[in-house]
């Protein structure tokens, strides 16, 4: 339906399709309409949608420790966003560290962090002590949880 009012030159329908998805709380859906109606939703919502499409997945994906997925998804809401809206890929990184927190993965937030800001330039606050002692105790707490590589071939 929407993209036959969009063919036909009225862009409203997109525009509601994706808003009323956005109400919803249906971001990957909202996301989808929002990429595919690009030209008649417009820039601003493309990124409101990739951007709460984005940290709902980020809560679930550092929930199931599928840890890798949080830089691919922090990639997709910067190419959604440009240059025109560094709020929103503040936004991204700070849900994604703030959520690797508090999931004990302190150790990876900080490594994100660095490389966010060196690579793109935006930096984000870890949210928590951040001294050579927390760095001890992360190291030594992800020993505890891992297996590590000496002990196996050691």
């Amino acid at each position: 339906i929407a993209r036959a009012a969009r063919d036909a030159g009225d862009d409203a329908a997109a525009r509601r399709l994706v808003d009323e998805a956005m109400s919803r709380k249906l971001y990957r859906q909202a996301d989808a309409y929002a990429t595919a109606f690009s030209d008649a939703a417009g820039s601003n919502r493309l990124v409101a949608a990739r951007l709460a499409h984005g940290e709902a997945t980020i809560l679930k994906v550092v929930k199931k420790q599928q840890l890798s997925l949080v830089e691919k998804i922090v990639v997709g809401v910067d190419r959604a966003c440009g240059d025109d809206y560094p709020a929103a890929k503040r936004r991204v990184r700070e849900v994604a560290v703030a959520a690797l927190v508090d999931a004990a993965e302190r150790a990876v937030a900080r490594d994100l962090r660095d490389v966010w800001a060196l690579r793109d330039g935006v930096r984000v606050n870890l949210g928590c002590d951040d001294d050579d002692e927390a760095i001890a105790r992360d190291v030594a707490a992800r020993k505890e949880r891992y297996l590590q590589w000496d002990e196996v071939f050691g």
